[in-house]
């Protein structure tokens, strides 16, 4: 299982989002707090020792002065980066608690319609691209087929990128809503946590969905997920909205065993496809 990033670095650089203008502005403080930070700590006070003037011929009043003019500045640089490290911690910690305030916001306004796009345009893709599916191997790719072909390709390894740093977002602060690592209570549900990016999203209509790699998550790469956005109905899930879903008990298999967490949950577009809850462990 990959490490989960941490979500106010995996928010900056989701591509194509834009960000609420209350977030940029912590942001930006903190890209300021962090280049004094670096200042500061490429900064060189050595302790200058007067005995150790006086042996290199230095007069004694000479040696004591620089001495402690040397100390003076050793304890000032000290004090500075001690300042420095205290404000980047405080603002980084300003950045988490508004991100981690206004989760559903950022996947449900911001994020998830940017999904939505790329996916799109992955889709225009997909009929240029028809002759090297499922597996669109790059090097057969290369190989044999026309240059058209290729910089389709090209160009949906563009998306799949973007799609990558998007999904790694949600990832991110679907990670943090089932932590309790600082002492709260979580957002989610810990059994719902996330195993990879991608590996638990929402299908409106996942019966129609026959690829289980793509279903389950377990495949995320942009042109297979477009391949069957349309049809199975793709999108990010917000936290309430998978908390509405699971108090409803529309939660879909599979559950481990013995850790009790969702690969997937989906949201059925008709009754037919309602699924029975999973029975819980130890319950």
């Amino acid at each position: 299982m990959k490490k989960a990033p941490v979500e106010p670095e995996a928010w900056k650089a989701a591509g194509g989002v834009t960000l609420p203008a209350e977030l940029v502005k912590l942001y930006d403080r903190l890209e300021r707090l962090e280049a004094e930070q670096v200042k500061v700590e490429a900064a060189n006070a050595e302790r200058e020792n007067a005995v150790d003037l006086l042996l290199k011929g230095a007069g004694v009043d000479e040696a004591v002065t620089v001495a402690r003019a040397s100390e003076v500045n050793h304890e000032l640089l000290t004090e500075k980066r001690k300042v420095a490290a205290q404000a980047v911690r405080l603002a980084r910690e300003g950045v988490a608690r508004w991100v981690g305030a206004h989760r559903d916001e950022l996947i449900v306004d911001r994020l998830r319609p940017v999904v939505a796009t790329v996916i799109a345009d992955a889709t225009k893709l997909l009929p240029k691209l028809d002759g090297y599916a499922p597996d669109y191997d790059p090097a057969r790719i290369a190989e044999e087929a026309p240059p058209a072909v290729v910089a389709a390709y090209r160009e949906s390894r563009t998306l799949n990128d973007t799609f990558g740093t998007l999904l790694t977002a949600w990832w991110s602060s679907w990670t943090r809503a089932t932590s309790t690592q600082s002492g709260g209570a979580a957002q989610v549900p810990a059994h719902l946590r996330v195993d990879e990016p991608g590996g638990l999203h929402v299908w409106e209509r996942p019966l129609e969905v026959t690829d289980t790699e793509i279903r389950d998550g377990r495949n995320h790469d942009v042109l297979a997920v477009a391949t069957w956005a349309e049809v199975g109905g793709y999108r990010l899930a917000g936290g309430q909205e998978v908390l509405d879903i699971v108090q409803a008990g529309r939660v879909e298999n599979p559950w481990i065993v013995g850790e009790q967490h969702a690969r997937r949950v989906i949201i059925p577009s008709t009754k037919a496809e309602l699924v029975a809850p999973p029975k819980m462990v130890g319950a």
